[in-house]
């Protein structure tokens, strides 16, 4: 009995670097609030009340500290910010949550490549409007496992992935035949 094997590339996307937006840093800030201008966005107004509720010293240890932390990450170019997005990572449980919709789908694998490479995640999960259909398909088409038990039909579906899968996805693949 003779086998086959069979080498495939998996083409991953080329993503740009995420960067976690420090509320207390006076140029991330500028940053995000002309992405908000631009974009007609509120993401300054969390990074703002993060500064009326924290002190530096205590927004950097609830970071440490606290098992959940929420947070405001952006891909960046020479002209400013061109995705952001709010997410949370729980670190007791090693599971990082985005909230992504259409505009700031282009983020997904450079923050699942952050969670798992800096943050130290198992899991990354992506939460997405039940009603996008498209943004769906495309999130299965990353290798994202939708867990459509855990979810209402007003609500978003979360789609997960595993740093175990998240690594091999970036290797070549073989396959015995």
């Amino acid at each position: 009995m003779s086998h086959h094997v069979i080498v495939t590339k998996n083409i991953s996307r080329d993503y740009k670097e995420v960067i976690e937006i420090n509320p207390f840093n006076s140029k991330n800030l500028a940053m995000l609030k002309e992405y908000d201008e631009k974009n007609g966005t509120t993401y300054s107004e969390y990074a703002l009340d993060c500064i009326k509720n924290f002190n530096k010293e205590k927004y950097e240890l609830e970071k440490l500290v606290f098992p959940v932390f929420r947070g405001i990450y952006c891909n960046c170019d020479s002209d400013g910010i061109s995705n952001v997005c709010v997410a949370e990572y729980e670190t007791d449980l090693k599971k990082f949550k985005a909230y992504i919709d259409e505009k700031n789908y282009e983020i997904v694998q450079g923050l699942c490549s952050y969670s798992f490479n800096n943050l130290g995640m198992e899991q990354f999960m992506v939460l997405v409007n039940s009603k996008s259909k498209n943004l769906i398909s495309l999130l299965i088409s990353d290798e994202f496992i939708p867990l459509y038990d855990e979810f209402n039909e007003d609500e978003c579906i979360p789609l997960i992935k595993e740093k175990e899968d998240f690594s091999l996805s970036q290797e070549n693949s073989v396959i015995c035949i």
